[in-house]
């Protein structure tokens, strides 16, 4: 189970426009915008829904760094995670026929 990280709370920030946008790989109608608040120190991660529905969760600059670590260790080996399937050989399909002798 995850060790649960105490978070620190301020006052609400003033955000600018998101630096990032990911799409919910579930349901394309949903997203995660994060943004950050220089001035404060601080970033935002937003969830928006297709209804106009949204949610936030605010770190401190520092909480951010446990998040990434959070998130890089429940990542599965590459060569674990989803081997690739052999490529597909395809023949070699000459445009012009070639001239015989």
């Amino acid at each position: 189970m995850a060790d649960v990280v105490p978070l620190r709370r301020r006052g609400a920030p003033e955000f600018p426009e998101p630096a990032e946008v990911f799409v919910d790989a579930a349901d394309s109608g949903r997203a995660l915008s994060v943004t950050w608040s220089p001035d404060q120190q601080v970033v935002q991660f937003s969830i928006e829904t297709p209804g106009g529905d949204s949610s936030a969760l605010v770190l401190d600059a520092d909480d951010v760094l446990d998040l990434v670590r959070a998130l890089v260790e429940g990542l599965p080996e590459p060569a674990a995670a989803c081997p690739r399937p052999p490529a597909t050989v395809l023949p070699l399909v000459r445009s012009t026929p070639r001239a015989t002798d």
